[in-house]
């Protein structure tokens, strides 16, 4: 078995880099204004969820047909 990245998941990993870079706020570990799960902190979970389920980041594994990417293992990893 080889662990080595191939091109195009080379290029995932940079892609899923760039979307965290661009959609969780810098200080998202800092949004407790009103306890351990405060509404600052939710409201910015929730809108970097929304951004992956645009992409169908949440539902990966799922097969194309019920609404999912079937991505690989790999991809997959890449992800997590």
């Amino acid at each position: 078995m080889h662990f080595r990245d191939d091109a195009a998941l080379a290029d995932f990993r940079g892609e899923v880099r760039r979307f965290i870079g661009e959609h969780l706020p810098a200080d998202w570990a800092t949004h407790d204004d009103d306890g351990a799960y405060g509404a600052r902190a939710i409201e910015a979970g929730r809108t970097f969820q929304r951004a992956m389920a645009e992409r169908r980041w949440l539902t990966m594994a799922w097969p194309r047909e019920y609404g999912g990417l079937g991505a690989s293992h790999w991809r997959q990893l890449v992800m997590n």
